[in-house]
Order: structure tokens, then C-alpha cells, then sequence
């Protein structure tokens, strides 16, 4: 389950259930999510049609139950109020529904605050904070906002296990997006110098997160074609592919929005390395074939996608959008239709 997908312990798959089997209203949210993910999964028809119906259902009953359960102080708190909430935001997101996805991200986000959940809480609610925080940061880049959160990590790279490591590439990665913000691009557009000395501590951060990489993230050796137009990386477990396409996208943004103060030789060097960043999440998504890591996959081609000139890689990007659309039904709205919309603007200027 893509819930789970940084989390060995697969709460979502695990412990969710058994408290469902006591909750109507977190099981009707799983039924939800479940008939939701089968509408986009399935060929278009009847049961197509049916599954979408039946997800709406579950839907508003879960709405209906939240909104009655809410007058009892003991729901406010409960781990069947948190996770029933992070389902019904991902519902949302598969649903293709921004505003409402964007409500219900802000309020799991004071769900969160109220009871100081987080990263490092451990068990279901840092389960949830790490779901959540992986949908906030894909809807703050699409609305060029700040995300939600502003926790900062009490626990040191060197005390966490190759999965944790895998996940707080995410954190990182979320500092990128308020960088990128309008708030935070407005905010410093008379102080260039300021800006780019923002993006370095960025900077110095993914690579201090780098160097702390366990074995994991090691590539393996794989077989790829000569014809490929990207050289195939292979890391296992997917978790820790992620995380490196994540760090290359962090990295993609960075060089994006940064001033260029260095005149043509500073900007055929960004180039360059803008470039290298944009190959890597490529290859890294040519060795990527299981549906729990399409979602972040499709997010990183995306934001890869977006400097690409040359017709053959852009293609190829937007056949590896499409496989990983093909294995989870998300998006709604293929982000290879947007992406081409993208270039075409780009090309016009």
C-alpha cells in the first residue's frame, strides 16, 4: 500500500483495519479509498462506473460520521479520528479534487498540531504525519505555497534506519518547496545574494543527508539497452529509489529558482547539472515497476520533465508518466497532458 510505502511496518495495512472493525466511520473511509483506487484501476465501464458510486458513498458517510463524532472530546483525539482523516485526504487526492484536498490537508495538519504529532512520533501517528506530509508537499508545489508544516527533527540523521533516512529525504525535500513558495520568492526578490545563500543551506543540507546513506541505497548492478534514452539505476528496496529521485527533484528545483549571478559560465554549469539530476530520476524510473512507489515516481518524472528540450527524452518521460499512471490510476488527469502543456508554453516564450 502506497500509505505504507515508508514504513516497514505497514500500519496502514495493518493496524488500520483492526481498528476499523470497531469504527464505522474509519471503515467507511477505507472503503472509500479501496472503491476509489478500484475506479481509477479498472478499464473504463459499468463497474467503473459502479466503483464510483460506491466510493462516493463511503465518502459522505465518512463525512457524516466525523461531523457527528466530533462532539465527543475522546473521538478528537483518537487514532480513529487521525486515521480516518489521512484516508479521506488521499481519497481526495485520487479523486483529483484539489479543493477539497486541500481543506481536509489543513486539517489533518491541526489534527496533527493540536496533539503534537510528527516525524518522530512513532507507531500509527508518525505513520499518518509521513503520509500526509508526503501529499503536502506535491499540492504545495502545485499552488506554489509554503507547506504546512514547520516541524523541525529532534532526532539526528545518524540515529535512524535506512527506511527513516528514506523518508526524511521528504522533510528535505519540503524545505525546497517553501523555497520556491511565492511567499518566500517574493519575499526576497530585492536580495539575490540572500536568495542564493538560502538555496546553498539547502544544499549543504541533501548532501549532509547523503553522506549519512546506509547500503541500501546503493545501485545495483542492472542489464539496461544501449537504446535506452536514459542509463537504467537500479536501488532496492523502492524506498530508497524514491528517496534518491526525491533528492535529485529537491536538487531540480533548487537550480529552477536560484538567481544566477555568475553570468554564462554559472548558467552552463546549473545547466549541467540540472541536467545530470534530470538523467538520474529518470533512470532511476526506468528500474521502477510496483504500484506503492508510482505515485512519488509520476511526482518526481514531473518535476524532472519540466527543463527537458529534446523531443526523444521528453517522450520517454511521458511513457514512464504513463506506466506508473497505468500501475496506480493516479492521476485523474494524466500529469503527461500537463507536462506537454508545460513545454508548449515554454516553447511559445
Amino acid at each position: 500500500m502506497w500509505m505504507d510505502f515508508f514504513d516497514p511496518r505497514r500500519p496502514f495495512g495493518t493496524q488500520v483495519p483492526q481498528l476499523a472493525m470497531h469504527n464505522v466511520g474509519l471503515m467507511n473511509a477505507v472503503l472509500a479509498l479501496s472503491a476509489r483506487h478500484l475506479s481509477l484501476s479498472s478499464k473504463v465501464g459499468e463497474k467503473d462506473h459502479q466503483d464510483l458510486n460506491e466510493a462516493l458513498k463511503y465518502y459522505y458517510k465518512t463525512l457524516h460520521y466525523i461531523q457527528e463524532a466530533m462532539q465527543y472530546d475522546t473521538y478528537k483525539t483518537s487514532l480513529e479520528l487521525l486515521a480516518t482523516s489521512s484516508i479521506i485526504s488521499a481519497y481526495e487526492m485520487l479523486d483529483g479534487s484539489r479543493q477539497d484536498w486541500e481543506r481536509h490537508l489543513k486539517g489533518v495538519h491541526w489534527i496533527q498540531r493540536s496533539q503534537t504529532i510528527h516525524g518522530d512520533s512513532g507507531g500509527l501517528k508518525q505513520a499518518v504525519w509521513w503520509t500526509w506530509l508526503c501529499q503536502d508537499v506535491w499540492a504545495a508545489f502545485r499552488e506554489k505555497r509554503r507547506p504546512f508544516t514547520f516541524w523541525r527533527p529532534v532526532k539526528t540523521l545518524d540515529e535512524l534506519d535506512p527506511y527513516q533516512l528514506a523518508a526524511r529525504s521528504v522533510y528535505f525535500f519540503a524545505q525546497v518547496v517553501a523555497f520556491c513558495s511565492k511567499e518566500d520568492t517574493e519575499a526576497a526578490k530585492n536580495d539575490p545574494i540572500a536568495r542564493v545563500a538560502a538555496a546553498d543551506a539547502l544544499k549543504d543540507q541533501l548532501e549532509n543527508w547523503r553522506r549519512h546513506l546506509t547500503a541500501e541505497f546503493q545501485p545495483l548492478p542492472y542489464s539496461g539497452s544501449v537504446d535506452d534514452v536514459f542509463e537504467s539505476i537500479w536501488i532496492y528496496p523502492p524506498a530508497c529509489a524514491i528517496a534518491f529521485q526525491v533528492y535529485y527533484c529537491a536538487h531540480i528545483l533548487l537550480l529552477l529558482n536560484v538567481p544566477i549571478l555568475g553570468g554564462l559560465e554559472q548558467y552552463t554549469q546549473q545547466r549541467k547539472r540540472l541536467m545530470e539530476c534530470v538523467k538520474k530520476v529518470c533512470g532511476i524510473a526506468w528500474t521502477l515497476s510496483d504500484y506503492p512507489s508510482s505515485v512519488m515516481c509520476s511526482q518526481c518524472l514531473y518535476i524532472a520533465g519540466i527543463p527537458l528540450e529534446s523531443r526523444r527524452e521528453r517522450n520517454c518521460v511521458l511513457g514512464l508518466l504513463e506506466a506508473c499512471r497505468e500501475r496506480s490510476g493516479w492521476p485523474v488527469k494524466p500529469l503527461g497532458e500537463e507536462l506537454s502543456a508545460r513545454w508548449e508554453i515554454s516553447e511559445g516564450n
